[in-house]
């Protein structure tokens, strides 16, 4: 049930497939027979040029789409017909060569059919913010190695992320809720660590990200200038994760890789390969810049709020799963939606890289305000945690007369961005856990509530719910 990681990847490269909240499958469109493919080399492979005028092809050429360069893999994507493509696969320098599939754009958010229920407006400037210091006695520091803080008037989800009771009051769309978190200055809250956001986009200029938000890389399908309208999906997903106020690493950096345009146009999975590609080399650039200059660089988490569901075909499975896995082996985070589907997450796309996959991911589903699962978060032994995905408060873009709106989401898009939060948070406090994604992985499961739930997460006992592990403690002062 769970393919084997290392069957998936024999060798350091490997091709990347996956596809949106609704994927359609297709191969991408084609011109007479022609159809995109994706290609991965080996790792001693010639030169790109060479093996391009195997095929008459070149760098330069009108069917070449994506060239991918990192320390973790090499390879292209181009059009080309089946003959081209059996061809290339026979070759020795090739590891993998398959067409592209068709990737659905996120909606807005609202990935599951709500009610006619009308939801409040709020700005970010509405809330009444407001962060306390706990005394708490010399023991307790050496327990915790740092203060708690506490900040108030923040979204449910926060406060669930860190309490060890329930939430205080039943009411998902009241802004009064309270956020613990450890107090250890600039290692606090994220603070020098890069949470990559692959999406649709997001608005760099909310107050929500206090300049900490930049757009580095638009899929080159994306044809569309920066002037155009911020995704809403992306911005929302990069609130929870590191916003001010609303967030749960609010000092970590926040980078777009935007493979949707803002017309929720669809894209390619080699397009999503490019941005993995190019975080990569982001991570390689920050990590060397901050080894020769002591820049506080901590390192790269990245959330994956496109999961989609595809059960039919899973060589598709083991190829995403071999690409994560070796970003993973690589020393990046990935905090992954585990679906909307109300399924196995085993038998989705990059979900089934959680759990018990061995690949190192951290597959996230959905819990409501009451602590259940939602009726249509995926689930299973691929599933890692769970966290707040229903009825979630966060940044959406802003316009010419109101810069700060928030807005509320549905989805284990929601939920996933509380994780790479949480990620962010432990990185800064912990350089151990920053170069180990998988022992953070274990971390997360150790901090997780258990609850009555059963068979629900990857020990198969209980759903676990995620928890950064602050007021964990018995003889630490809870939030109320």
């Amino acid at each position: 049930m769970f393919p084997s990681f290392w069957s998936a990847c024999l060798s350091t490269s490997v091709i990347l497939l996956i596809w949106g909240h609704l994927v359609d499958g297709r191969p991408a469109p084609s011109d007479h027979g022609l159809h995109e493919h994706l290609v991965l080399l080996t790792p001693d492979a010639p030169p790109l040029g060479e093996i391009l005028q195997r095929i008459d092809l070149h760098q330069d050429h009108e069917r070449m789409t994506h060239v991918y360069e990192n320390s973790v893999f090499r390879g292209f994507a181009a059009s080309m017909d089946a003959a081209t493509a059996k061809a290339l696969g026979s070759m020795l320098d090739t590891l993998h060569v398959e067409k592209s599939t068709v990737i659905s754009a996120p909606t807005d958010g609202t990935l599951v059919k709500r009610s006619e229920k009308v939801y409040p407006t709020a700005r970010l400037s509405d809330l009444n913010t407001s962060t306390t210091h706990v005394a708490i006695s010399e023991n307790q520091k050496l327990l915790t190695k740092s203060g708690i803080a506490l900040r108030n008037g923040v979204p449910w989800g926060l406060e669930r992320i860190s309490s060890v009771s329930q939430v205080t009051t039943s009411n998902a769309l009241a802004l009064n809720y309270t956020y613990g978190y450890r107090d250890r200055g600039n290692s606090s809250l994220g603070n020098g660590v890069d949470v990559y956001v692959i999406d649709g986009g997001l608005d760099v200029k909310h107050p929500a990200f206090g300049g900490r938000a930049q757009r580095v890389w638009p899929c080159e399908n994306i044809q569309e200038d920066e002037n155009a309208a911020p995704d809403s999906h992306g911005t929302h997903v990069a609130g929870t994760a590191a916003g001010s106020g609303i967030g749960v690493a609010s000092s970590a950096n926040i980078i777009g890789l935007q493979v949707f345009d803002s017309q929720g146009s669809p894209t390619t999975d080699a397009c999503i390969i490019q941005a993995i590609s190019v975080l990569i080399q982001r991570h390689d650039a920050r990590r060397q810049l901050s080894e020769a200059m002591n820049t506080g660089f901590v390192g790269s988490v990245v959330n994956l709020s496109i999961g989609g569901h595809r059960p039919a075909i899973l060589s598709y499975q083991q190829v995403i799963n071999a690409i994560i896995g070796l970003a993973v082996s690589h020393g990046i985070h990935f905090a992954i939606a585990a679906g909307n589907e109300a399924m196995d997450a085993c038998l989705g796309s990059t979900a089934s890289g959680g759990g018990l996959s061995q690949v190192g991911a951290v597959a996230v589903g959905a819990v409501n305000i009451t602590g259940k699962r939602t009726t249509w978060s995926n689930f299973g032994p691929c599933v890692d945690v769970y966290a707040p995905g229903e009825e979630i408060w966060s940044s959406v873009p802003g316009n010419a007369t109101i810069t700060d709106p928030l807005g509320i989401y549905d989805g284990t898009s929601m939920a996933a961005p509380h994780v790479a939060g949480v990620m962010a948070c432990l990185m800064a406090e912990d350089a151990t856990l920053a170069l180990n994604p998988r022992l953070m992985k274990k971390r997360l499961v150790e901090l997780a509530l258990k609850t009555s739930e059963r068979g629900l997460t990857s020990n198969g006992a209980a759903l676990e719910i995620l928890n950064n592990g602050v007021l964990g403690l018995d003889n630490l002062p809870k939030l109320r």
